[in-house]
């Protein structure tokens, strides 16, 4: 059994339940709702590297890079749920 997907699913049901007032069926489904976990585990690696770079940091707020970050109208990972 894979835990600690397992625990991602639990803490982002109780954060939407606390948060919305409804979870969004991580734990109910038992799967990977809007492929979150697997968008995460694909850039999160990238992203920290990135960030402990102040130069890289500061670059992302600026145009082209905005073009790339999460918005709430992506089919699925990080913007699916911001929407």
């Amino acid at each position: 059994m894979e835990l600690s997907h397992k625990i991602m699913f639990f803490t982002l049901d109780v954060i939407a339940d606390l948060g919305v007032g409804e979870t969004l069926g991580f734990v109910a489904n038992d799967e990977d709702m809007h492929r979150y976990i697997a968008t995460n585990d694909k850039w999160f690696p990238a992203i920290t590297v990135f960030l402990e770079m102040p130069f890289v940091h500061s670059l992302l707020g600026t145009w082209p890079f905005t073009k790339l970050a999460p918005t709430s109208s992506d089919a699925y990972g990080f913007g699916k749920l911001m929407g």
